[in-house]
């Protein structure tokens, strides 16, 4: 069993409880939970309770209002376990909550069972919400992934950008893309102009030089995953700005189908 195998009931049990919104693998947060109050939860799941959790729930304080871990449990009948008394304690004193999330509903094979609240987080005071470490692939993210399991800002930049070329499926400038695809880039023209060459973008983007511009486009048919991205984009309700409101939201195809309309027209006209 992986950490990440716990994500889906979790996230299930938190939107039952009132979080509409659960986030994986926010920052080095596991699972982030935004209620219609905009409080935050964060959970960190391990495969047993150890040092390393409790290191990590800590690290959390000033991020969220309630901070809790999350562990496997064989059997709810012996969820006191006497080896943990020095944790619990720990976990009490300090305001941390503790759930069992039931391997049976982990594997499906009694999904009756649930996440099973063993200790109640207090209520913490936040300093700095972990609601402005929300990014849009936050809505796509497994939490317990590993890193190389996880889309980053640099492979959510290129989705987007992927996506709106493929869309348009002409020609396009550096400066027409940037236009109306977001990136993450603290310099984007130079960024996206050199990345778009790098040789690993090179089965799905061509590019030719057009007087003193180079120009670049989607070659058609060149992957078939780049469907699937974009049909797991355009299905994510995103922030258009993701602050500390999450209830400002927009589809992401909503971003790509106008805009690609309106460059079309400006380029009919020109």
């Amino acid at each position: 069993m992986k950490e990440s195998d716990m994500f889906e009931p979790l996230k299930a049990y938190l939107q039952g409880i009132g979080y509409e919104k659960v986030y994986g693998e926010v920052g080095t947060a596991d699972i982030v939970g935004i209620n219609k109050q905009g409080e935050e939860i964060i959970v960190e799941m391990k495969k047993t309770l150890n040092f390393k959790v409790l290191e990590q729930a800590f690290e959390r304080f000033g991020r969220a209002k309630y901070i809790y871990i999350a562990v496997p449990l064989a059997n709810r009948s012996k969820a006191y376990n006497v080896n943990h008394r020095f944790a619990y304690y720990i976990l009490r004193e300090y305001g941390v909550g503790l759930l069992y999330v039931p391997i049976g509903l982990i594997t499906g094979e009694n999904s009756y069972e649930n996440v099973y609240e063993f200790i109640e987080s207090a209520e913490h005071h936040v300093e700095r919400s972990i609601a402005d470490s929300i990014r849009p692939y936050n809505e796509l993210t497994v939490g317990g992934s590993k890193s190389g399991d996880t889309i980053t800002d640099y492979g959510y930049t290129m989705m987007a950008v992927k996506a709106f070329m493929q869309e348009y499926g002409d020609w396009l400038t550096v400066d027409e893309i940037l236009k109306h695809v977001e990136t993450h880039w603290a310099r984007p023209k130079p960024s996206l102009a050199a990345d778009l060459r790098m040789s690993h973008n090179t089965n799905w983007c061509e590019f030719k030089k057009v007087g003193r511009e180079n120009v670049y486009r989607y070659i058609e048919g060149a992957e078939e995953n780049g469907r699937e991205e974009i049909r797991a984009l355009e299905s994510a309700t995103i922030s258009e700005k993701v602050d500390s409101k999450p209830n400002s939201k927009k589809k992401l195809h909503e971003l790509f189908s106008q805009p690609n309309k309106s460059l079309k027209k400006e380029k009919a006209s020109s």
